[in-house]
């Protein structure tokens, strides 16, 4: 298994693509990606350039892993994380692997959006994430919102 961890393309077409995956890894309906992507992220690219980085895993040279990465909550914020359908439930840990990278890559972010970041937070959707999440040492901070968080 090939794995390859880059920064992702985020111009609509592209989006829409993630959009769709990141629907169906949630046992979404996909159909409204396409509507919700051309509304949304050229509202996003607006805001500021730097709102928010997109980052994959390819495995075999298929992107199958994906997350947005922001500086929200005065953090290095996890803003979505998601994998393929197809990949989930193998025993491939794909999103603790990229997950990994991006830690590991936390400089690359820092020099991005131009702050250095102390902690890094997220906010888990389900039981199963919140195990993979603290087993890389994020703990609750905010019972109300959801976010966890980790010192770097």
């Amino acid at each position: 298994m090939n794995l390859v961890y880059k920064p992702l393309l985020m111009d609509t077409r592209h989006m829409i693509a993630y959009e769709r995956m990141r629907m169906e890894a949630f046992g979404f309906e996909p159909s409204f990606c396409e509507e919700y992507a051309k509304k949304m992220f050229p509202m996003m690219a607006r805001q500021g350039t730097k709102s928010f980085v997109a980052v994959g895993l390819f495995v075999d040279d298929t992107l199958d892993a994906v997350a947005y990465v922001s500086n929200s909550h005065d953090s290095f914020y996890i803003e979505q994380l998601f994998v393929r359908k197809s990949k989930q439930n193998k025993h491939l840990h794909l999103g603790r692997i990229l997950l990994q990278f991006i830690l590991d890559d936390k400089e690359s972010f820092e020099a991005y959006f131009e702050q250095v970041f102390s902690v890094s937070s997220l906010t888990p959707i389900d039981e199963k994430s919140i195990k993979i999440y603290t087993s890389l040492g994020y703990q609750p901070v905010s019972k109300q919102f959801g976010i966890y968080r980790k010192s770097l």
